[in-house]
């Protein structure tokens, strides 16, 4: 087995710590979510006005919790295996575990507040975000809401895969 001098090896950890440093979150490479049920789960979205809703795990189940004005509905919802593999899949395809942790908009009050929180053993993803998604095509970057009203196309597949989990 070839031995690498203490003088090369120091070199080459210095290199890497310089790289992890320098290296923006967004860049450092990361890993899919292993397909399987994730142990934690939850999921918040807030428009100023508009109806609030939430989405958490469970040892029962999904809750979904809506409320529209004073009204506020709870449900259970149990998805089985083959739906919880096919919503981490399209996690993965969504690149979630590459979402930075805050896409602020300091600008405005108002609108929509996000929060996405899930984990798979010791790995815990946070990312959230007022006016401000993952950018499409670059997901560690801020995408802004702009006029007319619309998300990007990544946070909305995501509401998308969300919604087909727990209708």
């Amino acid at each position: 087995m070839p031995r690498i001098s203490r003088a090369k090896g120091a070199l080459f950890a210095f290199c890497l710590l310089a790289l992890t440093l320098t290296c923006p979150a967004s860049d450092r490479p990361a890993s899919p979510f292993p397909i399987e049920i994730p142990q934690t789960f939850k999921v918040t979205l807030s428009e100023f006005g508009q109806p609030f809703y939430t989405v958490q795990l469970f040892t029962d189940g999904l809750h979904v919790k809506k409320r529209d004005g004073a009204k506020e509905t709870t449900t259970l919802v149990r998805p089985d295996l083959k739906a919880w593999l096919k919503f981490v899949n399209r996690l993965n395809g969504l690149k979630l575990y590459r979402w930075a942790s805050n896409y602020p908009d300091p600008g405005v009050d108002d609108g929509l507040q996000w929060k996405v929180r899930i984990s798979f053993g010791e790995r815990v993803i946070t990312s959230e975000g007022s006016n401000s998604y993952p950018k499409d095509g670059d997901v560690g970057q801020p995408n802004k809401m702009e006029l007319p009203l619309k998300h990007s196309k990544v946070f909305q597949d995501f509401l998308s895969a969300l919604e087909e989990l727990a209708p």
